[in-house]
């Protein structure tokens, strides 16, 4: 079973202000397509052997994925990140394991 937040995050194109790389793109489609089409040896060989899906929330691990903005208008993305946050019990705070942003390159005009 693939995790629902992978998913969520994979039917949704990469906005129009990023041109992603050939490379990059095709295992974006490919990965949109045997979503679409319920192919999961599909969608399983695009994984490595020791890759792994990471689902939202799975015990006392949890996955943020979004995009923000700061000083421009409302529907343009200044970068995407990624929280991984942890904690020891269920009873304990979520933490910040891991931090990783990307800013969106602005196009020549």
């Amino acid at each position: 079973m693939i995790p629902s937040l992978l998913l969520a995050c994979a039917m949704f194109a990469a906005p129009a202000s990023i041109q992603l790389p050939k490379e990059l793109d095709r295992v974006l489609r490919d990965y949109e397509r045997n979503w679409r089409d319920k192919d999961a040896k599909g969608l399983a060989g695009l994984f490595t052997e020791d890759g792994f899906a990471l689902a939202h929330l799975d015990g006392n691990l949890a996955i943020i994925i979004g995009a923000y903005t700061y000083g421009v208008a409302a529907n343009q993305d200044r970068g995407k990140f990624t929280l991984t946050l942890k904690r020891k019990s269920k009873s304990s705070a979520w933490l910040i394991y891991s931090d990783m942003d990307n800013g969106v390159a602005q196009r020549p005009k």
